[in-house]
């Protein structure tokens, strides 16, 4: 029974260290579920957690996380599509959902937040905007615009091949 109690009260500790940790973390930029859960697996190795123990410790870290809104994957991938879109050389949807992907988004969050928020039309806008900037060829143009990751299609279809950018 005392056993117990010293196992249960040094887990607590365990959990209220990892949450600060976790805190500290979080507070130098926005973070997806998926670093949380490698930054809190780094910190069990650390500190010779056992394996078996950590995943109800971080689910518990999670669950925290989330009902306070640190961590919001949705949020996350909706900042970074519209922050992709502000910048003076924007990116297309291929490389945000790339990008998204590698920070262990789930695809469907990905998907319903580019359909959302990265619509055709903004492509265009934002395939507009750097052909204003940009000039050269066609053909280094349209290498350049998919390299950036927009959509093949639209590419095409405002890149005058003839010499002239729309």
């Amino acid at each position: 029974m005392n056993k117990m109690k010293e196992e249960n009260s040094q887990n607590q500790q365990i959990r209220s260290d990892l949450k600060s940790s976790v805190i500290h973390f979080l507070s130098y930029k926005p973070r997806t579920s998926f670093e949380i859960r490698s930054f809190a697996q780094r910190y069990f190795k650390k500190i010779n957690f056992p394996v078996e123990e950590q995943d109800s410790l971080i689910e518990d870290v999670l669950f925290f996380l989330r009902e306070f809104r640190y961590i919001d994957d949705s949020d996350y991938a909706q900042s970074y599509i519209l922050e992709q879109q502000q910048r003076p050389s924007p990116r297309g949807p291929k490389y945000v959902y790339q990008f998204l992907s590698r920070k262990g988004i789930p695809q469907d969050i990905i998907r319903a937040s580019l359909e959302t928020h990265f619509p055709e039309e903004k492509e265009r806008l934002c395939i507009e905007k750097i052909l204003a900037k940009r000039k050269g060829s066609p053909d280094k143009m349209i290498q350049y615009l998919l390299r950036k990751g927009f959509t093949f299609g639209l590419v095409y279809a405002l890149v005058d091949t003839t010499g002239e950018n729309h």
